[in-house]
């Protein structure tokens, strides 16, 4: 169980809740250089509250230009990462702000949101400049890496994984692939689009080639004629999300 050191006022405080995020203020944020903060996030789950530790940065350029992600430390390819872009000293419609390095850097509600669209970009760069009666001010940069959103595992109706189950259950069931809580604070869809299903009859191991989500005509007739016991797996699992097309671990189920 994880909790704060200290007295909350003098050692630590709660951050306000501006539309679901928490919004951290930094008075006199002169200090040139990367600063980092940290803290404990509360949610509700399924399973009651849970406390997750978080720790993120900002940079403070030399005019005190500041640029933080406001979800995580990186940028996942192929989501809205929302990022917090701000200079001292200058209103917000004087900043400019755009990204390098396979993606985006779209305004959006006062702040903005990178979304890295390259395949295969492992670092992007987000520049930051003002607008003066001189002309355009260059302030500085930050590089952020990139990575992919997880792959989640797949689940028979999204709830079963291995055990046992019945035949019925197989036969009308949809594999279904999410993250769930594991990938707080973004929500991600994901689609099961192709896997095989594997079963074994007198010893010998068959397999069927499914496109979509759920067992075909050929799958659903190998699997009624199956008794008791037999055990049949889903295999090669392969799951599309906004990264792209991955393959995810296998489930291996028991028939009642």
């Amino acid at each position: 169980t994880f909790k704060m050191r200290g007295e909350r006022g003098v050692d630590y405080d709660t951050m306000p809740i501006v539309n679901g995020r928490g919004i951290y203020s930094i008075e006199n944020a002169m200090n040139i250089g990367s600063h980092q903060f940290g803290g404990l996030i509360e949610w509700n789950t399924k399973q009651g509250k849970k406390l997750l530790p978080f720790m993120n940065e900002y940079m403070i350029g030399e005019t005190g230009f500041a640029v933080s992600p406001s979800g995580v430390n990186v940028f996942y390819r192929g989501i809205d990462n929302p990022v917090e872009v701000s200079v001292s000293g200058y209103p917000k419609e004087k900043v400019r702000a755009y990204m390098s390095g396979g993606g985006s850097l779209v305004p959006s509600g006062g702040s903005y949101v990178a979304r890295v669209t390259s395949p295969s970009a492992r670092e992007v760069t987000i520049s930051v400049s003002v607008e003066t009666d001189a002309g355009t001010k260059t302030l500085g940069s930050k590089k952020f890496r990139v990575l992919n959103v997880p792959v989640p595992p797949a689940k028979l109706n999204g709830t079963k994984s291995e055990g046992r189950v019945h035949k019925n259950d197989i036969l009308t069931g949809v594999l279904m692939a999410d993250l769930g809580d594991q990938f707080f604070p973004f929500k991600v869809r994901f689609d099961v689009v192709s896997f095989r299903f594997a079963y074994k009859v007198r010893g010998q191991t068959n397999s069927i080639t499914v496109y979509g989500n759920r067992l075909n005509a050929e799958a659903q007739s190998a699997l009624q004629g199956l008794g008791r016991g037999t055990r049949v797996s889903f295999e090669s699992i392969q799951v599309k999300g906004p990264s792209g097309t991955f393959q995810t671990a296998p489930i291996s189920l028991e028939l009642r």
